[in-house]
This record gives C-alpha cells, structure tokens and sequence, in this order.
C-alpha cells in the first residue's frame, strides 16, 4: 500500500477515493475533518494511474464524473460485501467444525463406529481367534 497524495478538505478526498474505487483501484482514505486526508492505494500495479487520476482531481475537483462515481462505488461496495457473504457461507474454519457433534455432521459413519466397537468389545478384542498369536 502506497501513499499518492493528500487533500486538504476530507469531503473530497472521500469522493476520490469513491471515484478511484469506481474505476478499479482499491484504495483507503485517512485523516480527519480537520487536517485533510492521504490517500492511500493497495496495488502497487496501479499506482501511475492513481496519481495522474490525482493530478486531474486536484485541478478539476467539482467535475461530474466524480460524483457520479459515488453512486457507483456504492454499488460496488454493495456488491463485494454480497460475494464476500456467500463466500463465507461455504468456507468452515476449525471453530466451526469442533463445535459440531459428529452425530450431526454424519450420522451413519458414527453409528458404524459404535456397532463396530460393541462387536469388538463383545468378541473379546479379537482374542480367542486364530487369527492373533
């Protein structure tokens, strides 16, 4: 994550961070009302397009293609929280999986386990077979 710049007013430097978000480049805002904000972009890949798109906000700041990128980064935002919750849905971690008796998870596997385990304790462990020394 690299820095490409700061704005003076926080209200603007939301709305690039929108506008660049619109056009693919992922990116965090950081300051406050009062001192302005950096921004900050993620992919290194796209840092030369970010601070040209910096350079065209600064000289340009009230143009219309900025704000109507808010609505679309909005879209967007709404759109990868969606995928990032159906992803979620079909991943486990250990958490979840050892809270969950074995039981519930495969019912028939655990009851084969049980029948096998009283038939070996009612066998004998296997101890009067010719089949151990």
């Amino acid at each position: 994550m690299r820095k490409i710049g700061h704005i003076d007013e926080f209200a603007d430097a939301v709305v690039f961070s929108d506008y660049l978000y619109s056009q693919g480049v992922t990116n965090d805002v950081d300051g406050d009302e009062k001192d302005g904000a950096d921004i900050w972009v993620h992919d290194e890949d796209e840092l030369d397009r970010a601070v040209a798109e910096l350079g065209e906000f600064v000289l340009n700041a009230s143009d219309d293609k900025y704000v109507a990128a808010g609505k679309k980064a909005e879209e967007l935002r709404h759109k990868e929280k969606r995928d990032n919750l159906k992803y979620s849905k079909k991943v486990y971690d250990r958490s979840g999986i050892t809270n969950v008796s074995m039981f519930s998870v495969a019912p028939v596997t655990f009851v084969l386990i049980i029948i096998s385990v009283i038939v070996t304790l009612v066998a004998g462990l296997g101890s009067g077979s010719k089949l151990t020394p």
